[in-house]
């Protein structure tokens, strides 16, 4: 039952102070309820982003090679949860490497472009050009993992 703040005021002014007690016990419980649902949604919240990760392609182009780049398609899932201008980790094949995506300043709509990749294709001859990526991307590690290169 809810009623409004000036008719729960009337109500409360009439009782008397063993009744204003037990009703301020009551208020205390449910208190201590809504307390308990919010911290059970806030870790759910947080297993959900945790766990949340995306699934995009890439095909590599003869520049791609030559910059060490890694570009998703401006409308992938990746593209648009990368933030410009961080640092991230890739990994693939167990390895790790510190990669960034670029602020892009004087191109705000350009995204899903990745730097620093020029170390992970000369150590895997994998990457080559019109070759597909597929990768992983987790957002609560900020984190791509390559899947396969195909």
């Amino acid at each position: 039952m809810f009623i409004n703040s000036s008719d729960y005021v009337k109500f409360i002014a009439n009782l008397e102070t063993y009744e204003l007690n037990k009703e301020l016990n009551e208020l205390n419980k449910r208190i201590e309820l809504v307390k308990s649902v919010i911290s059970i949604k806030q870790t759910e919240d947080v297993k959900i982003v945790s766990e949340q990760s995306l699934t995009s392609e890439a095909i590599i182009t003869e520049n791609d090679l030559k910059y060490g780049l890694l570009r998703f398609s401006s409308n992938s899932n990746i593209a648009e949860a990368l933030i410009k201008g961080s640092k991230l980790t890739l990994e693939y094949k167990g390895l790790t490497f510190e990669c960034s995506v670029p602020q892009l300043e004087n191109y705000p709509n350009q995204k899903g472009r990745i730097n620093g990749l020029k170390k992970v294709y000369s150590q895997f001859n994998d990457f080559a050009e019109n070759k597909t990526v597929l990768a992983d991307f987790n957002q609560s590690l900020n984190k791509i993992t390559i899947i396969e290169v195909k």
